[in-house]
């Protein structure tokens, strides 16, 4: 997928100079993904920033309603605000967004 968007004539990286499609840093985590006070600055971040294949494949597939369980999960209010909070900052759907880092930690400790 990366070497789709980094083809030539794709518009992805239209205006940035080869110099730059090499210092990109790629994020591993959501938590790297800082808040954003204009629109400019995003951008700015964006040129020299990119997410992790398990990071985009995370963010883009989203199954099917028969491939997930409906689960309980009780916490306190203040922990959810906060939860609801961060998601929001970062566009995203809260419960999507404990899945991400649920998946992200088993990840983590498959690897171990």
């Amino acid at each position: 997928m990366v070497k789709d968007l980094q083809s030539e004539g794709s518009g992805y990286f239209e205006g940035v100079s080869s110099q730059d499609k090499r210092e990109i840093k790629t994020l591993y985590s959501w938590d790297e993904v800082p808040y954003f006070i204009s629109t400019q600055e995003e951008v700015e971040y964006w040129r020299s920033h990119g997410l992790s294949e398990s990071l985009m494949r995370g963010s883009l597939i989203t199954g099917d309603a028969g491939e997930s369980t409906m689960i309980t999960l009780r916490m306190h209010p203040r922990m959810l605000a906060r939860l609801k909070r961060l998601a929001r900052m970062r566009y995203l759907n809260y419960q999507s967004m404990i899945k991400q880092w649920i998946a992200e930690r088993l990840e983590e400790e498959d690897s171990r």
